[in-house]
């Protein structure tokens, strides 16, 4: 495919924004397989934004040479008490959405999946995480938590402050 068709692709609807078109080009120009990374928290049923749009996207940038990174944010999906906090039903939603997006032309050879679970046994994950949550302040991963979605006065475990540093 030649570059004028993978830029065709990644922008095509239903792209909203690429930041510029010269580093988009660029990207394509100086990487052969460059990557692409998107994330859920499997919690039930598809919809337009976990589903459709997202996997239409997916295929875009797969069929432009893209890899494809689709993370699957299990533990943090059980923090914030999705499917009832429970984890088995979190993962059987996430193995559906991996359906969903294999029925919408997804080729699941494509894509690599990634379960935050699956990082558990990485110790640079870890320290990581420690590095994170170390040079931040309760305040600050506080506001955080707000930022994502959450009001101060709905924290109830410490979990939920992990989160904000995963």
């Amino acid at each position: 495919m030649d570059l004028e068709d993978k830029i065709r692709l990644v922008n095509r609807l239903p792209t909203e924004e690429v930041i510029t078109q010269e580093e988009l080009r660029n990207i394509f120009e100086t990487n052969d397989a460059p990557l692409a990374y998107q994330g859920f928290e499997p919690s039930g049923l598809a919809h337009l934004g976990t589903g459709l749009v997202t996997a239409m996207k997916a295929v875009d940038m797969i069929n432009a040479g893209v890899k494809f990174i689709l993370f699957l944010a299990d533990w943090h999906a059980w923090i914030n008490e999705k499917m009832g906090g429970d984890l088995e039903l979190i993962r059987k939603s996430g193995e559906y959405l991996k359906e969903v997006w294999g029925s919408l032309g997804v080729d699941e050879k494509k894509v690599e999946y990634i379960w935050a679970s699956e990082l558990s046994d990485d110790l640079s994950y870890w320290e990581k995480v420690i590095k994170i949550t170390k040079g931040t302040t309760i305040a600050r991963m506080t506001r955080c938590l707000t930022i994502m979605g959450r009001k101060e006065g709905e924290m109830q475990n410490v979990a939920q402050y992990i989160d904000a540093g995963f």
